[in-house]
């Protein structure tokens, strides 16, 4: 006598659940565990907050000096990361691009109460290796390639108006490549 199967989609439905689920308990715990590519939609790269009709958000520009006229010059993020896509150049910013040779980040997963320290180590030849690719972006567009600013604002949108009212320079930072 042989017996037969009645769900033959249970198998199927109970793996596709734990494919799904285990990535969900981990974004759970904390955000920064959600394992890539991502099966939730994302939260949001930045936090805007609203006043009245005011938005206030950060943003991050890259700038360089001008070859020619020695100036303060925005940077193309797209050019300079290439052929990296440009929407990872901000998640690149506090890493500073990979130029420094150890790099100490720290994962908290807050729910748990647990913090992990992390340590990227890079060579000296990665390193060097970095900074000639970075030399040759600066130059590209037409910049001084010995250095380059990594500048973060903090930017006050009217939406009224639907223009920027006014940025703030928060922080910035010279990350020089010799």
């Amino acid at each position: 006598m042989r017996t037969e199967f009645v769900y033959p989609n249970l198998i199927k439905f109970l793996l596709l659940s734990f494919i799904l689920v285990v990535p969900f308990l981990l974004r759970f715990i904390n955000t920064k565990l959600e394992v890539y590519p991502a099966v939730l939609f994302p939260s949001g790269a930045s936090i805007i907050s609203t006043e009245d009709s005011l938005l206030i958000f950060d943003k991050f520009e890259l700038l360089g000096i001008d070859s020619i006229s020695g100036t303060r010059k925005k940077l193309d993020p797209e050019k300079f990361v290439h052929p990296i896509p440009k929407h990872y150049w901000t998640r690149m910013v506090p890493y500073r691009f990979g130029l420094d040779s150890v790099q100490q980040r720290e994962i908290s997963i807050r729910r748990l109460q647990i913090k992990v320290q992390d340590s990227l180590f890079f060579s000296a030849a990665q390193v060097e290796q970095t900074q000639i690719w970075f030399q040759t972006k600066l130059q590209e567009q037409a910049c001084l390639d010995s250095f380059f600013y990594i500048t973060s604002l903090q930017v006050f949108f009217n939406q009224s108006e639907k223009k920027i009212d006014s940025s703030i320079v928060v922080n910035e930072t010279i990350v020089r490549l010799y």
